[in-house]
């Protein structure tokens, strides 16, 4: 996060599976500033929601109403070394049909991908997949985000499947 507030224009924020929030620059509105928050807060998010709807004078119900719809899942392999992962996602990075076939082969082509933590892929029937490996076991993880919760659910679980049978697990 520290190297993306240096580089960002706007405000960086990072959001975990679990919750939790993460804003990586301060941030100011009226005049009043918010410090960095590199800790995790689920506790913001709502916040910040309730303050919308108070400037907006409306319904927290009404300004929901007003998003698009998005759902996550995510999930991992157990027993999945560092190395094995580091392996994957550096040729998932090199190899954009494979990475496709990988990770979401019915989600369109490819329309963005980062690879600030793991890699990211965002594809053009707007899903998006995240593989990452875990920083505190040997794990692979998959973060997937999709219009409808169970397209995020098939993305993630289908992802795994297709990594454990190419890794031969």
């Amino acid at each position: 996060m520290e190297e993306a507030s240096g580089q960002a224009a706007g405000l960086v924020v990072g959001f975990e599976a679990n919750g939790g929030v993460l804003v990586g620059s301060d941030s100011v509105l009226e005049g009043k500033k918010l410090d960095a928050l590199p800790t995790r807060d689920a506790v913001l998010p709502m916040l910040a929601t309730l303050a919308m709807a108070q400037q907006q004078k409306c319904k927290l119900s009404d300004l929901l109403k007003g998003l698009p719809s998005r759902y996550t899942f995510s999930d991992r392999l157990q027993n999945f070394p560092n190395e094995q992962s580091a392996e994957l996602l550096a040729l998932l990075q090199k190899d954009a049909q494979q990475a496709q076939r990988i990770m979401a082969p019915l989600a369109g082509g490819i329309v963005a991908t980062d690879v600030t933590d793991g890699l990211r892929v965002s594809f053009s029937n707007g899903d998006i997949v995240h593989l990452r490996a875990s920083g505190n076991a040997p794990e692979l993880r998959c973060y997937a985000e999709a219009d409808v919760q169970e397209n995020a659910k098939l993305l993630c679980d289908s992802c795994l499947v297709r990594v454990a049978a190419m890794s031969g697990l």
